[in-house]
C-alpha cells in the first residue's frame, strides 16, 4: 500500500549552491516525480524560505501547486494547521 502523503524537502539544488558548500534538496520537478513513481497522491512540499541563499521560488512553488492535476502538491506555510483524517 502507498502513503496517502508525502512531505517532501524542494528548496532544489544547483551549481551554485554546491559550490557554495550547500547540498540543497529535491527540485519541486522532482519531488511531483518521486510522489508519482511511489503512488503517492497529496504532497507537502516544505524546506524552503528558511535562508535566502537556499530556497526555491514561492511564486513558482504556488504556480506549480496551481497547474498540477494528477496529485495534489502544496507547498508548506507557516501558521497553517493540517488535519489528517484516519481512516
Amino acid at each position: 500500500m502507498a502513503p496517502d502523503l508525502a512531505l517532501l524537502p524542494v528548496n532544489g539544488r544547483d551549481a551554485a549552491r554546491q559550490a557554495g558548500g550547500i547540498a540543497g534538496n529535491l527540485t519541486p520537478d522532482e519531488a511531483i516525480g518521486l510522489a508519482r513513481a511511489a503512488c503517492i497522491p497529496a504532497v507537502i512540499g516544505h524546506h524552503f524560505g528558511m535562508f535566502a541563499f537556499n530556497s526555491a521560488d514561492e511564486v513558482a512553488l504556488a504556480h506549480l501547486a496551481s497547474e498540477t492535476r494528477d496529485l495534489r502538491f502544496v507547498p508548506a506555510r507557516t501558521g497553517v494547521l493540517w488535519r489528517l483524517d484516519v481512516y
